[in-house]
């Protein structure tokens, strides 16, 4: 790449005719402006990743989130014995360090990913300067690490995928570190360091553990006489897993809980038997697809991998913009370059073949899923940049990557924009955040509210100051009907639910075929019209999950119940009961239902129940869009979850009051052959002014 400036291949060399002084004065200067290099990346990734928050999601990272909160709150009773998110500490445990500092609100939700995708950007940079000698080229690495594609989906939550990529990435520098260090005392430093960082890395997540391979491969490449040193890394790391296992056997009674727990996990949705030829190639998508970038970024590093894997090296020049012929490549950047793409391809294989186990054929350790391939984001980035560099030294000769290579501030600034305009990240959103604050600030102090934990946990996420004012009467799970449930719901005055969460266990449990008829629910989702009034719907993105309800009082108006005759849908819903039964040559997506809107639907609470049954969970998504004309104004999807034997599933959101129309979109899945509906009703609330 034709960049402006550099700094030579460490250590940096000194001239012999320098004196003492001049040398002492080239080292300060190099070793300042790596430092103002990193600290500027470091700040950019902070930027950069508050440039692309997002609302705080439902799933495993407000899992992590909460077991934080918890442990404030409880202590040790917080861990439950067949939890493998609880196992992640390096996740969690940021938050939890956060919420100590910061109490609980959003910096110590943020804080962990935005912490992280620094530490992501500076190691990039550190392996990217060593290899080319170049801190503009050190610092591309960062920035590409910071846009890859693979990380679209996770910059802005407390994940173990992108803390997988940085353990990774420490364990790999210590590793270089402990194989190039001159002595005995400096190569045992980092072999303790790499051995605590293997052993973060598979607490981080158990395929951490998929580093190992890459550093056996790496040593017996190109440190074969120093494999001992890689034994003592491996013995350090042995010895912290006894002292977690002593702490788990202390907790729980079981040694092997850590191996227990993650097995717990076995078996998960998409885990199923594949074609061995297709093993290598079934993240291929996930690499290629997604954005605009992610070709780019596959398409250099197959160059950047070409160009080690070839010994050729047109950035180790003394200057890369000075226009002389290269000098020799530095044998230690050409042996990390190696290791790079070494890392790179051994961890590609192991996330696409590594199996769990063998049911019916070969069964892959990972599904088909993007995130969890952050473990290549920064190896990849490396790569990239190194294919970019060599094709902008080819391209130098042209007017325009002269003019640019001349103003390096003005090049970067003008490649981090072409990245912001060309990644999928959407920006900045606050989501249903504000509607919430206003409405928990609108409670009085000492109003009892009724929830289960993970709601608990998303008010103080949200508002810690207002969740303090209240007092919680939640449990672990409310879905089904416990004596002890309905009485704190009976001493409760307003009812608060995630309805994605609540499902939860539940919906795991029929994917595994742990129950084949409902349980009895609670009578606050069984009836709750009867004892409790709808105050406020709120959406995350096009999911209506987050339902407040209040105690209903004599003065409160009834709902409006209409049946599946009701006039107001038009013939919308079929005569029940109805069984539906897909043949294998009928399409996936069922015809698209337009539905005009009745007025008195209009700007109106509408909780949809149904009684259905289906041998597979998630039988069945239906897209609700609601229009007003030709505009957009409200969008919905609906999840139902499906119990062998016919059970009552439930739905909440509200009508768009200029809503004209609405069109209906069932799509069923794969595995879905026979749905059967078996009873439908819809109440109908109106919203209280407050919170229109």
């Amino acid at each position: 790449m034709n960049l402006p400036e550099t700094s030579s291949p460490d250590p940096s060399p000194v001239s012999l005719n320098d004196s003492p002084r001049q040398s002492s004065s080239r080292c300060c200067g190099s070793s300042l402006k790596t430092k103002l290099f990193a600290i500027s990346l470091v700040l950019l990734g902070f930027a950069v990743g508050a440039l692309f928050l997002q609302p705080p999601g439902f799933g495993d990272d407000l899992t992590y989130w909460n077991f934080a909160f918890n442990l404030h709150r409880v202590g040790l009773d917080a861990w439950h014995l067949h939890s493998f998110h609880d196992l992640r500490w390096p996740v969690w445990g940021v938050c939890w360090l956060l919420q100590k500092l910061f109490h609980f609100g959003f910096a110590s939700y943020f804080g962990e990913p935005l912490l992280y995708l620094a530490a992501g950007a500076l190691l990039s940079f550190l392996f990217g300067k060593k290899i080319t000698g170049s801190l503009w080229a050190g610092w591309s690495c960062g920035v590409a690490f910071l846009f890859h594609p693979l990380l679209d989906t996770v910059a802005y939550r407390p994940m173990p995928d992108l803390s997988e990529g940085v353990w990774g990435a420490c364990v790999i520098l210590g590793w270089w570190a402990m194989m190039n260090a001159p002595g005995r005392s400096r190569s045992l430093l980092f072999a303790v360091l790499t051995g605590i960082s293997v052993y973060i890395a598979e607490s981080n997540r158990i395929t951490g553990v998929f580093i190992i391979p890459v550093l056996i491969v790496c040593t017996l490449m190109e440190f074969r006489t120093r494999f001992h040193w890689l034994l003592i890394a491996g013995g350090v790391a042995a010895l912290f897993y006894g002292a977690e296992a002593l702490f788990y056997h202390g907790l729980f009674g079981d040694w092997l809980h850590n191996i227990h727990a993650n097995l717990g996990n076995k078996g998960a949705k998409g885990t199923g038997s594949i074609a061995l030829w297709r093993l290598p190639l079934r993240f291929m998508p996930s690499l290629w697809k997604g954005s605009l970038l992610a070709p780019a970024y596959c398409l250099l590093a197959l160059l950047g991998s070409w160009l080690v894997l070839r010994h050729r090296f047109p950035w180790s020049a003394a200057r890369l913009d000075d226009g002389v012929s290269p000098v020799a490549p530095n044998t230690g950047a050409r042996a990390l370059g190696r290791v790079t793409f070494v890392w790179f391809a051994t961890l590609y294989l192991e996330y696409s073949c590594a199996p769990q186990g063998f049911k019916g054929g070969w069964n892959p350790m990972i599904r088909d899923a993007d995130r969890f391939l952050c473990g290549l984001v920064v190896p990849m980035s490396i790569l990239a940049v190194l294919g970019l560099v060599a094709f902008f030294r080819f391209a130098r000769q042209s007017r325009p990557a002269a003019s640019l290579s001349r103003s390096p501030v003005l090049l970067a600034v003008a490649g981090i924009a072409v990245l912001i305009a060309c990644t999928a990240r959407e920006t900045f959103d606050s989501g249903f955040i504000p509607k919430m604050r206003r409405y928990m600030a609108a409670l009085p102090p000492g109003t009892k509210i009724f929830t289960h934990d993970s709601m608990r946990g998303i008010a103080y996420l949200v508002d810690p100051v207002a969740a303090d004012k209240l007092v919680w009467n939640a449990e672990n799970s409310i879905l089904n009907r416990e004596p002890q449930l309905e009485t704190l719901a009976a001493q409760s005055d307003e009812f608060w639910y995630v309805r994605k969460l609540v499902w939860l266990n539940t919906r795991k449990r029929l994917q595994k075929s742990g129950i084949a008829e409902q349980e009895q629910l609670g009578s606050y989702f069984e009836e709750p019209d009867r004892n409790w009034i709808t105050t406020n719907l709120l959406a995350k993105g096009d999911t209506p999950d987050l339902i407040f309800l209040r105690r209903r009082t004599p003065a409160d108006p009834l709902p409006k119940i209409l049946p599946s005759t009701a006039p107001e849908f038009n013939g919308l819903i079929p005569v029940l009961p109805a069984i539906w039964t897909r043949t294998g040559n009928q399409p996936q997506h069922a015809e698209t239902i337009h539905w005009p809107v009745p007025q008195s639907l209009r700007g109106q609470f509408v909780r949809i129940e149904l009684e259905a049954a289906a041998k597979h969970v998630e039988a069945l998504v239906i897209r609700l869009q609601f229009f007003n004309g030709k505009k957009l104004r409200a969008e919905y999807l609906l999840k139902p979850y499906f119990h062998p034997q016919p059970g009552k599933e439930f739905f909440a959101f509200e009508i768009p009051s200029d809503a004209d129309t609405c069109e209906i979109q069932p799509r069923f899945s794969k595995e879905a052959a026979t749905i059967s509906v078996t009873s439908f009703r819809a109440v109908i609330t109106a919203p209280p002014t407050a919170t229109r």
